[in-house]
């Protein structure tokens, strides 16, 4: 036992050297590549400030009809998750531009839509790849500066989204040229640790344990205390996935679907594992906090997600 958890400490500080590393070091794209997405931002840009169509509700703006059109036509060139790539290169950029800001929260929102709607069209690998990359670009993999967290939060909702998608899904597409294509641009993304990639949710659920008590045992920076703190959002918005509670109408799934998931999340026992993530957590809370008052919004998070624990509806959704 003392072995195991030796080897995942180590596993860890090597997740957390890589953040360093990468946040250090320029994302450097081959030349087709960064041909490829040097234009995303300003086509999506364009797009959306184009004249929306005659029967357009003149009740929004141009920019959120346009937006809302790319969604409903399942944005079939990837123009919202090759703007999401572009626009985290460099996040330093994102705090000196307000519009690049709002722009990469619409893309990551309108890329969950498209990939809840369209999900049996991709393949299962990019489907999990980008289901990672979401969560480490939520937790703060790898980025120079953090992002906001209005931002973060939806990355971290969106990979949740695709953690409850992925229980029971079909995989009968195979991957194809444009995947493989933004599956290499992901792979070179400075926030693609190659530590972080889950291969079920227990050990999702394992490795983010680490990441939320790393405060509490040992010495940490800020980089780490964010993502202990950022953690703790996932494994809230994870529950609310699975609980129904978030956003159930947008995985265009029949009811069966959400029953099913709940079901698994029960009776698998992932519920009593974030009990005990959130149990270990207050643990540290009572004694740490009275000592380092610079965990006190870490411990708002661990409240708030044995809260949510604690508020799970056990049995049917009926």
């Amino acid at each position: 036992c003392l072995s195991k958890k030796s080897n995942f400490a180590n596993h860890l500080t090597s997740i957390y050297q890589y953040s360093i590393h990468s946040s250090e070091q320029s994302t450097h794209w081959n030349r087709s590549e960064k041909s490829t997405m040097s234009s995303a931002v300003q086509e999506l840009l364009a797009l959306l400030s184009a004249p929306p169509a005659i029967n357009a509700p003149t009740s929004q703006s141009t920019y959120h009809v346009n937006l809302q059109s790319l969604r409903d036509a399942g944005d079939k060139s990837f123009l919202f998750l090759r703007s999401i790539l572009e626009l985290t290169s460099n996040s330093a950029a994102l705090q000196q531009n307000p519009q690049h800001s709002e722009l990469l929260f619409h893309a990551v929102l309108g890329f969950r839509h498209v990939a809840l709607y369209r999900w049996a069209n991709f393949s299962k690998n990019f489907r999990n790849i980008c289901r990672d990359f979401l969560l480490g670009l939520g937790l703060g993999f790898g980025l120079d500066v953090t992002l906001p967290k209005t931002i973060a939060n939806a990355c971290l909702g969106s990979s949740a989204a695709f953690w409850k998608r992925t229980q029971g899904a079909e995989n009968l597409a195979e991957e194809s040229q444009e995947e493989t294509h933004l599956l290499r641009i992901i792979e070179s993304h400075q926030t693609s640790a190659p530590n972080l990639k889950f291969f079920d949710i227990s050990g999702l659920f394992e490795s983010l344990e680490h990441i939320v008590s790393f405060p509490f045992n040992q010495n940490y920076d800020q980089k780490q205390l964010h993502m202990a703190v950022m953690a703790c959002v996932f494994l809230t918005s994870i529950i609310g996935e699975f609980g129904g509670s978030n956003t159930a109408a947008s995985y265009n799934c029949s009811l069966q679907f959400h029953r099913a998931a709940h079901h698994s999340f029960e009776d698998d026992g992932k519920i009593l594992e974030l009990l005990k993530i959130s149990m270990g957590g207050l643990s540290g809370i009572v004694s740490k906090l009275g000592s380092d008052k610079n965990l006190i919004e870490l411990a708002g998070g661990i409240v708030n997600l044995t809260i949510e624990v604690l508020g799970w509806e056990f049995g049917s959704l009926g």
